[in-house]
Order: C-alpha cells, then sequence, then structure tokens
C-alpha cells in the first residue's frame, strides 16, 4: 500500500487558497485535498 505524503507546504498552499477563496467568495463551499469539505452552510457552489 502507498504511504500517503503530505509536507509542511501542502499545507500551507491549501490554506493560502481556502482563505483566498473564503476572503473573495464567502458564500461558497470548499473542497481541498488536505482539509477535505469546507461546508458553508450558505453555499450553492462548490470551488475546489
Amino acid at each position: 500500500m502507498a504511504k500517503e505524503i503530505v509536507t509542511k507546504y501542502d499545507k500551507e498552499n491549501d490554506s493560502f487558497f481556502v482563505e483566498q477563496i473564503s476572503k473573495n467568495y464567502p458564500n461558497h463551499n470548499i473542497l481541498t485535498e488536505e482539509n477535505g469539505f469546507i461546508d458553508k452552510k450558505k453555499g450553492l457552489y462548490l470551488d475546489y
């Protein structure tokens, strides 16, 4: 079985994109590789 490797840079990039999407599109749900699904409870759109 393959081992999944996540670096601090993966997590930093993921956080950066979540922050930018949330800032510019506050009502959008977000799906990321590192954090999974972020449900805004009011979002009609899904960004990934």
